[in-house]
């Protein structure tokens, strides 16, 4: 079943990360999804581990509105829950074992360049930052010690391999497992502190 799109809401595909899944054999009790779009990803974690609970933040009025009707279409208002926060200036209220993002990650010089059905059918905001597709990824970073459990874990999606190394030098007192794509690319980047020494691997 297909999730709920309506004009102007971003539509994420689930399939890249289920492919090489960074949750294969993880166990955790909450996650949160920023910039959750029409709820896609986090929806789809409530139904594969329902003994979870999800919370799913946008600052879109249009994309809350697509993710409260797909919560209610796949039968996860126990699970799921969803709320407006800025991320850029606000912080989540509570704690989570998973954070995850599908941020907008293209570079403002690019979004000319996108074919037409993806510029022309996105909204802007879900594309680009308007710099250099890292502000999100900076964000998080550094308000990770905030919005993590002990030994949280972040797994986000990436534009392509050189993107995933600027993260990664963002990112550099964290451990980094680059999952592929469907098409065998390095897509999903999961990030954990150096100091861990406990996993969510079984």
């Amino acid at each position: 079943e297909r999730f709920h799109s309506i004009s102007g809401c971003f539509y994420t595909e689930a399939r890249n990360w289920s492919y090489d899944s960074p949750f294969k054999k993880k166990v955790f009790s909450n996650a949160i999804d920023i910039g959750s779009g029409t709820g896609c990803i986090g929806i789809t974690l409530a139904l594969e581990m329902p003994s979870i609970i999800i919370d799913l933040i946008d600052i879109s009025n249009t994309a809350l509105e697509n993710i409260r009707r797909n919560i209610k279409r796949f039968k996860c208002q126990k699970s799921v829950k969803s709320y407006k926060l800025d991320i850029l200036n606000q912080i989540p209220t509570y704690k989570y074992d998973v954070l995850v993002s599908n941020p907008p990650y293209i570079e403002d010089t690019m979004i000319n360049k996108l074919d037409y059905s993806v510029k022309y059918y996105d909204p802007i905001n879900a594309l680009t930052d308007y710099s250099d597709g890292l502000t999100f990824y900076r964000r998080i970073h550094q308000i990770a010690d905030q919005v993590l459990n002990k030994n949280g874990i972040i797994i986000m999606e990436a534009g392509n391999y050189q993107q995933i190394n600027e993260i990664k030098n963002i990112f550099d007192n964290y451990i980094t497992t680059i999952h592929n794509d469907l098409n065998n690319d390095p897509r999903i980047i999961e990030l954990k502190r150096q100091s861990q020494s406990w996993s969510f691997y079984l």
